[in-house]
C-alpha cells in the first residue's frame, strides 16, 4: 500500500520556542506539540503527564448516571437478583468483570451472562431475557451492548424485569425504553467525552455508585488495568480521558496484580524486562482474550479476568492460548481466499467497495480478515459468513465512508445492525445478501466517485539525520501512549541514498540503511516486501516513518520504523 503524504502548516516559531523554554524539551518535541494543538503551557503539560484528576470527568455528567445509580442502591438494600450481561468480545468481557467485581465488593447479589456467538448473536437477546425471567432477576445490567434493542428491553419491561443499559455504540433511530441509558452518543447526553469503551461507561458507573455509598465497596481505581485493555482492545481514540485511563492502566498492567494479567503473560511469553505498552495489549493480550468468543465461547476469557486463584487462571489462559493459535489458523485461510478472489475479481477503477460472502468461512475470524482487505485495497469491506440460512457479517471502512451510516441505508435488508463509523457488524437472510450487496455498492459508489482512493500518511516534521538521537527517542516517549487519536509521530528525511542492496526477511519485513550527510540510519519495514524496487543501492529517497531505538546484544542505536517511500531519481547504472 502506497499513500498520499500530508504535510502540516509550519508551526509559529514563537509558540514553539515558548514550549522548549518552559518545559525544557527539544526543539523537535516542541514542535510536535504545537503542531497537533497544544499550544499553551497547560494544555502541553496536561498532554505530556495525562491523569484522571485533570482529564477526567464526574461520572454525574452522564445522561442517566444518578437513576441507575439510585437503582442499583435499591437493588442491593432490597436484596435483590441482579443480572450483568456481557458481550463475548474484550470489551465486553472487561466491562463484565468490572461490574461484577464491583458489584460483588459492595454486596449486590449479580450473575454473569455472556450470550453464545454463534447461537444468540450479538448484544441483549430474547433468550437472554427469558433467561432472566426464569432465574427470578428483578435487574438486568447491560455491559457494551443493548443501546439498539427495543423490543427485547420491552420483553423485559413485561416480565417485570428493570434494565440498566450500558453502551458506546451507536444508537438506533428509538432508544429502547430502559430504566436508565448510560451512552455519551445519545442525544441528551451532555458527558463530555463521547469515546469512551464499554469498560470505560461500565467504570463511570462503579465510580458514580462508590460516590452515592460514600466509598463503601473496593475502589474502582483498582479496576484501570481492565479499563485500559477494553479501551485497547476496542481501538477507542487514545486522547482525553480515555488516554488517561490507558495510560494509568498499563502502569496497573505491568504491576500484575490480577492473576489473569500474570497467567496471559506467562502464556503469551509476553516480556516482562520492559514496562507494558500499548502494543503488548493490542497485538498480545486483547487477541488472546477475543479469541474465546470469536470461536464461540467466551466465558473463559471472563473467568481468567474475574479470579483472583493463580492455578485457576493459568488453567484459563492455557487454553485461551490455544484458541488463539487456532484462530490464527482460521484466519489465514480465510485470507488467503479472500486474496485469491480479489486477485482475480478487483478492479480498482471500478469498486468502490468489497461484498463477499460464503457458507465456508468461519464467522469469527471475518472482521479481521474484513480489516485487512481495507489495509491492501482501500475500500470499505463486508465479509459474511453463513450458516444454516442467516449470514453473519462484518464491515470494516476507511475515513471516507462511515460504515455505520451505509449499513442504515441498507437496513431494509438486514435482520439487525450495530457499529461506529470504521466497524459494524450485522445478520441477513441468506436471500438478501444479493439485493444487500448491490444496494451496499450502489451507496459506496455514490459516496466515493471521483474520490482519490488512495490513503493518507500525516507526516508530523520534516527532519534531518542531524536531528536523529536518544534524545529524541526519550522526549518521544514522553507523548506516549500513542494509538488512534494519537498516533506516533511520522518524520520525513528527504533526499536520502540507499547505501546497500535491501534484504527482505520474515513476513514480508523489508530491511535497508540510507545515508545522509555522512551518517546511516537503519530502516526496517514491515509488510513492505513490496518496496524493494524502490529502494534499490543506490537510489535517491525520501522516507517517512517512526523514529524508534534498536538494541542487540548490548548495543543501542537509533533506527526508523518505514511507513512509506518516494524515489527521487531513477537509479544510477
Amino acid at each position: 500500500m502506497h499513500y498520499r503524504w500530508k504535510f502540516p502548516e509550519t508551526p509559529d516559531p514563537r509558540e514553539v520556542l515558548a514550549l522548549e523554554t518552559a518545559l525544557g524539551i527539544p526543539r523537535l518535541s516542541a514542535q510536535l506539540l504545537v503542531q497537533r494543538g497544544y499550544r499553551g503551557l497547560a494544555e502541553a503539560k496536561r498532554y505530556l503527564a495525562p491523569d484522571l484528576a485533570s482529564s477526567g470527568h464526574d461520572p454525574f455528567l452522564m445522561e442517566g448516571m444518578e437513576k441507575a445509580c439510585e437503582r442499583l442502591r435499591a437493588a442491593r438494600e432490597k436484596g435483590e437478583q441482579v443480572m450483568v450481561h456481557g458481550d463475548y468480545d474484550a470489551d465486553g468481557i472487561t466491562a463484565l468483570a468490572i461490574f461484577m467485581r464491583f458489584f460483588e465488593s459492595i454486596g449486590i447479589s449479580a450473575t454473569p451472562y455472556i450470550p453464545k456467538r454463534f447461537h444468540e448473536g450479538y448484544g441483549l437477546s430474547a433468550r437472554a431475557v427469558a433467561e432472566a425471567a426464569s432465574r427470578k432477576v428483578n435487574l438486568i445490567v447491560t455491559a457494551d451492548c443493548g443501546i439498539r434493542a427495543v423490543s427485547e428491553i420491552e420483553a423485559a419491561n413485561r416480565e417485570g424485569i428493570d434494565v440498566i443499559l450500558t453502551d458506546h455504540h451507536e444508537p438506533g433511530e428509538a432508544l429502547p425504553k430502559a430504566w436508565s441509558i448510560l451512552n455519551p452518543k445519545q442525544g441528551e447526553c451532555r458527558y463530555p467525552d463521547r469515546d469512551l469503551s464499554g469498560a470505560g461507561i461500565a467504570w463511570k458507573l462503579c465510580q458514580g455508585l462508590f460516590s452515592l455509598l460514600d466509598g463503601d465497596g473496593e475502589d474502582p481505581a483498582n479496576y484501570l488495568d481492565l479499563v485500559c485493555l477494553g479501551a485497547i482492545a476496542d481501538v477507542v481514540p487514545v486522547r482525553g480521558e480515555n488516554r488517561a485511563i490507558i495510560r494509568a492502566g498499563l502502569r496497573l498492567l505491568g504491576e500484575e496484580k490480577r492473576a489473569g494479567i500474570r497467567a496471559l503473560r506467562t502464556t503469551s511469553a509476553l516480556s516482562r524486562s520492559e514496562p507494558m505498552t500499548y502494543r503488548d495489549v493490542a497485538f498480545v493480550l486483547a487477541p488472546r482474550l477475543n479469541a474465546a468468543g470469536r470461536l464461540g465461547e467466551a466465558d473463559r476469557a471472563f473467568r481468567l479476568l474475574y479470579t483472583d486463584d493463580d492455578e485457576e487462571a493459568l488453567s484459563h489462559a492455557t487454553w485461551l492460548e490455544d484458541e488463539n493459535r487456532q484462530r490464527r489458523a482460521i484466519d489465514s485461510l480465510v485470507t488467503e481466499e479472500v486474496r485469491e478472489i480479489l486477485a482475480r475479481s478487483f478492479d480498482g477503477r471500478r469498486d468502490y467497495a468489497v461484498v463477499l460472502s460464503s457458507a465456508e468461512w468461519h464467522p469469527g475470524v471475518i472482521g479481521i480478515v474484513a480489516s485487512r482487505v481495507v489495509e491492501d485495497y482501500y475500500r470499505p469491506a463486508v465479509l459474511i459468513a453463513v450458516s444454516d440460512g442467516v449470514g453473519r457479517g462484518s464491515a470494516r471502512s476507511i475515513p471516507e465512508f462511515p460504515i455505520y451510516g451505509a449499513l442504515a441505508e441498507c437496513s431494509r435488508h438486514l435482520m439487525t445492525f450495530g457499529g461506529h463509523s470504521y466497524a459494524a457488524g450485522f445478520k441477513i437472510d441468506e436471500r438478501e445478501i444479493e439485493k444487500f450487496r448491490d444496494e451496499f455498492r450502489e451507496v459506496a459508489r455514490r459516496e466515493l466517485e471521483g474520490k482519490e482512493l488512495v490513503p493518507e500518511l500525516s507526516i508530523d516534521l520534516e527532519i534531518d539525520s542531524d536531528s536523529i538521537s536518544l534524545d529524541l527517542v526519550r522526549s518521544l516517549k514522553a507523548m506516549e501512549p500513542f494509538g488512534p487519536g494519537n498516533p506516533a509521530p511520522v518524520f520525513c528525511l528527504r533526499d536520502v541514498r540507499v547505501r546497500e542492496a535491501p534484504r527482505v526477511l520474515n513476513r514480508n519485513t523489508l530491511k535497508f540503511s540510507v545515508e545522509s550527510r555522512g551518517r546511516t540510519i537503519d530502516v526496517v519495514g514491515f509488510g513492505k516486501g513490496d518496496y524493494i524496487e524502490k529502494v534499490r543501492k543506490g537510489a535517491s529517497v525520501d522516507i517517512a516513518g517512526q523514529i524508534r531505538e534498536e538494541t542487540w546484544r548490548g548495543k543501542r542505536w537509533v533506527g526508523m520504523k518505514l511507513e512509506d517511500v518516494r524515489l527521487k531519481e531513477p537509479t544510477p547504472g
